[in-house]
């Protein structure tokens, strides 16, 4: 089943596929009515533990996943004085952002945050805040353990770059290894308890709270 559901991703949010609708389609008003009516879960997140997360305007933010820019748009209008960069593995979805958004402190990148390239990349880089909205549950390899294995990768590198916070707001459970869920015929998600990825870790701390949209862990970096 992993290695299904990885084949069916890269074609569910590959530039036909369902996952992103027809964008490259889109008029520029369709696009506008897109990205202005977008609902953020980091804006509701932060709505209710704005004081756990700590974000302050001038800090850099890194959203892996971005997507049609749904908590980019958010973060340019409540922090204006950030940087901001948003990853994503289809370019139509990046497009809409660069075509609507009117910041100018918005970087974006086309990547596949499955890849070992990435990972690579992401560790070398560093954001006071780094942000998965619904895209850590998509992270899936060909079978259970390889599965495991990369998403440890990817949160190995994303507490290299991350400086003061990482929030990963998504599908997770108790359960000791991953579990896929299927959600439609070309789509699924990996569930799994979080909290395996930072035992251990003395730099960190770590908890995950309810919020209007599901949960969220929140895991936020001790000060030297």
């Amino acid at each position: 089943m992993f290695q299904r559901y990885q084949i069916q991703h890269q074609v569910h949010y590959g530039p036909t596929g369902r996952g992103y609708d027809p964008l490259s389609k889109m008029s520029r008003s369709e696009m506008v009515h897109r990205y202005e009516n977008q609902q953020s879960r980091l804006r509701l997140l932060h709505d209710r533990y704005g004081s756990l997360l700590s974000y302050q305007d001038g800090d850099s933010f890194l959203d892996l996943g971005c997507g049609t820019g749904q908590n980019i748009r958010w973060l340019a209008g409540a922090f204006p004085q950030s940087c901001l960069c948003g990853v994503d593995t289809n370019r139509a979805a990046l497009d809409l952002v660069r075509t609507v958004s009117s910041s100018e402190d918005i970087v974006l990148v086309e990547r596949d945050l499955s890849e070992a390239e990435s990972t690579s990349w992401l560790a070398s880089k560093q954001y006071d805040h780094i942000i998965f909205s619904h895209s850590f549950s998509l992270m899936i390899g060909p079978s259970r353990y390889e599965t495991r294995q990369m998403r440890s990768r990817l949160l190995e590198a994303t507490k290299m770059a991350a400086t003061k916070s990482i929030v990963i707001l998504d599908d997770m459970s108790f359960e000791t290894a991953p579990t896929i869920q299927p959600e439609q015929r070309t789509r699924g998600v990996v569930t799994e308890d979080l909290f395996v990825y930072f035992d251990g870790e003395q730099k960190w701390s770590v908890c995950m709270v309810p919020y209007e949209a599901g949960r969220a862990l929140v895991a936020t970096k001790h000060r030297n």
